[in-house]
């Protein structure tokens, strides 16, 4: 495997990973955060059966969305080596879109190559002056880490009170609970 390869490789788990995790802590903020505030305002104001139903639709179709946006969306974009090259060529148009061409060039045969009518030399010379140029590239900076920061921040925040709620009054906990899932339960 090219070392151009193996890079891309790491860039592709790490976009993955970063996707994984934005999507689970957007999840747990709006479940955890919506379910805590609920809880606390029907222990306070003992709110009606149907503004708990609203409450638990909104929840269910936010999450919906929120899946969606941050789970399913992001998975279902192509994460190849020549999206990723693209997608580093637009951080870096310096490249001159030769990061894509090299990796088109990397995974044709050799066959396919000259079946083309294309220079063997010139193919090995191309991928020789990319990998130079790739070397002093952060291919990193396409990740959106300050996201994945801000997310992570609130998702432990919330996690934190809920557990501090639920720790300090487990009954009362219990019961808003199950008063929010079954709202016109008994």
């Amino acid at each position: 495997m090219n070392p151009l390869q193996k890079r891309l490789a790491s860039l592709r788990f790490k976009v993955r990973f970063l996707d994984g995790w934005l999507g689970a802590c957007a999840l747990v903020a709006l479940i955890l955060g919506v379910v805590v505030t609920e809880g606390v305002l029907d222990f306070w104001v003992h709110l009606p059966s149907l503004v708990r139903a609203v409450l638990l639709v909104g929840l269910l179709i936010s999450s919906g969305y929120i899946a969606y946006r941050f789970i399913v969306r992001p998975f279902t974009k192509p994460c190849d080596d020549l999206n990723l090259a693209l997608r580093i060529e637009e951080v870096y148009p310096e490249l001159n879109d030769s990061l894509a061409t090299t990796v088109q060039f990397l995974n044709q045969s050799k066959e396919d190559t000259v079946r083309l009518g294309a220079s063997e030399a010139m193919r090995e010379r191309t991928v020789k002056e990319t990998e130079e140029k790739a070397a002093k590239c952060d291919f990193g900076r396409i990740l959106d880490r300050r996201a994945a920061v801000l997310f992570g921040a609130a998702a432990c925040c919330i996690l934190l009170v809920a557990g501090l709620v639920v720790g300090m009054n487990r009954t009362y906990s219990q019961i808003a609970f199950w008063r929010f899932v079954e709202p016109f339960g008994m």
